[in-house]
C-alpha cells in the first residue's frame, strides 16, 4: 500500500518527504531502497508477502496499489 510519500528523482542523498511537504525522519526502507530510477512512490508491502511491511519505491501509477490515510 502507498503509505504518502515519495522520493525526489536522482537526488544523493535520496530525499524522502510526506504527502503534506513534512521530511520523513523515520523511515522503513528495505535495504538498496529507494530506488528512484524505478519509481519515486513509497510502498509498504504487507505483513504476510515476503518484504515483510518493509517500505520499498515504485511507480506511482499502480492502481492496484491501497492508500493509508489520517483523519484527526
Amino acid at each position: 500500500m502507498w503509505i504518502g510519500a515519495s522520493c525526489e528523482v536522482n537526488k544523493q542523498p535520496k530525499k524522502c518527504i510526506w504527502d503534506d511537504g513534512s521530511a520523513i525522519d523515520y523511515n522503513n526502507f528495505l535495504p538498496g531502497y529507494p530506488v528512484t530510477n524505478i519509481g519515486s512512490c513509497v510502498y509498504l508491502d504487507s505483513m504476510n508477502q515476503p518484504l515483510k511491511g518493509k517500505w520499498i519505491s515504485a511507480t506511482c501509477g499502480l492502481d492496484e496499489y491501497h492508500a493509508v490515510c489520517e483523519a484527526n
